[in-house]
């Protein structure tokens, strides 16, 4: 007997054609380094993270932010300062800038984390980092006791932050060599009479509003342009306005408040330096806030035009812990400009100093000397005061 087997399942198959394996996207070569912050004792300080993806493509990731030890805490503490980062294809850097909220606490250092995350919310190899806060801050001296350089402080809940700073001797204005000078910044050696107090910021709307609350600064309630009030440093005040605040402060805290010198003025804005700027042979519109669309200065690079006052404290400070020295709002002091007017009892100019937002940055210079009327009222001005302490 013949007996027929069928191969079941063992027919000839038509080959199928199986797609090959394809490896999985290649993520971007990511790395972040490490950022440390000296807190301020106002205002905001900048914590800087240095970030490295390269990619064939251009890639949008989101950047998210953590405690990293339990101390530091959002929005009280730091600011993200954004919540994507979006990096050109071929671009191999990139910056996260975190604003660090200032205090006059005394406190531990703290420490926050920033991770970067793909389309798909998967973390990014080696995409974390971490940020060190670090509080520099001095406890309040008690009532009555010596004032230490460096020290900050306020006369009452309504007063400005200030910050003592020790006397000194140092060269006023500028040589000849330095760019954009000009004839009336002779060089001359002065001697700063110290300590004295200086305010760490540009008087604020929200302390000349309290200045007219008290019933101070003759009721007067500037225009602020739009812009907002509070934090943003006062502006559309003249000299005559800027006095009649401080003689307001002096009567309700019972202390010497004053417009500085102009002497006072160029020895705290340079912080023993001797550069143009206390940021040295040039200055960014991360340092300041002036016209960064304008020519730069020596080896500097153009930047941002902001077209406004910005809030105190929120760009960097100098060594003696003065912010805004450099740009914002020019400041007035007490000097006529015309010193021989002066002498005859007669002052139609008085001197403005430091460059404001609308400036171009060779009018920022330590050594520069601007002036304007006394009875001016510009929105781009404002002032910065200073105490004397009393003498034993």
């Amino acid at each position: 007997m013949t007996v027929l087997l069928t191969a079941v399942g063992c027919e000839n198959e038509t080959p199928v054609a199986v797609p090959p394996v394809q490896p999985p996207p290649a993520q971007p070569d990511v790395s972040i380094a490490d950022a440390r912050v000296t807190e301020g004792d106002i205002g905001f300080s900048e914590a800087v993270f240095d970030v490295t993806l390269s990619h064939d493509t251009s890639e949008t990731v989101t950047v998210s932010y953590a405690t990293a030890d339990g101390t530091a805490t959002a929005g009280d503490d730091y600011q993200a300062a954004s919540g994507v980062l979006t990096v050109a294809a071929g671009q191999v850097s990139a910056r996260i800038r975190v604003l660090v909220n200032g205090d006059d606490v005394d406190e531990n250092d703290e420490t926050f984390t920033v991770t970067l995350r793909d389309a798909s919310n998967a973390a990014l190899v080696a995409a974390t980092a971490t940020g060190t806060i670090v509080d520099d801050d001095d406890p309040p001296p008690e009532p009555g006791s010596g004032r230490e350089p460096g020290s900050v402080f306020r006369d009452c809940a309504a007063c400005p932050a200030m910050v003592v700073v020790p006397g000194g001797s140092f060269t006023m204005g500028s040589p000849a060599s330095e760019a954009g000078r000009h004839d009336d910044e002779r060089l001359a050696r002065m001697t700063i009479e110290g300590p004295f107090a200086v305010g760490t910021h540009e008087i604020t709307f929200a302390e000349w509003d309290a200045c007219v609350a008290g019933g101070g600064c003759g009721g007067y309630r500037p225009h602020d342009e739009g812009w907002g009030r509070g934090e943003l440093p006062v502006i559309n005040v003249s000299w005559n306005d800027a006095r009649a605040y401080v003689a307001w402060l002096s009567a309700t805290t019972g202390e010497n408040y004053r417009l500085l010198s102009e002497a006072e003025w160029e020895y705290v804005a340079r912080a023993g330096t001797t550069t143009p700027f206390h940021t040295g042979e040039t200055i960014s519109t991360d340092q300041a806030n002036y016209d960064g669309l304008s020519a730069p200065y020596g080896p500097g690079q153009t930047g941002v035009y902001r077209a406004r006052t910005i809030a105190i404290g929120s760009l960097s400070r100098n060594e003696f812990g003065l912010y805004d020295v450099h740009g914002n709002v020019a400041e007035m002091v007490s000097d006529c400009y015309d010193t021989e007017a002066a002498t005859q009892g007669g002052c139609s100019g008085r001197v403005v100093r430091g460059g404001s937002w609308g400036a171009r940055p060779e009018f920022l210079r330590s050594a520069y000397r601007g002036w304007c009327a006394p009875t001016l009222r510009s929105q781009l001005n404002g002032f910065r005061v200073a105490r004397t302490f009393a003498t034993e």
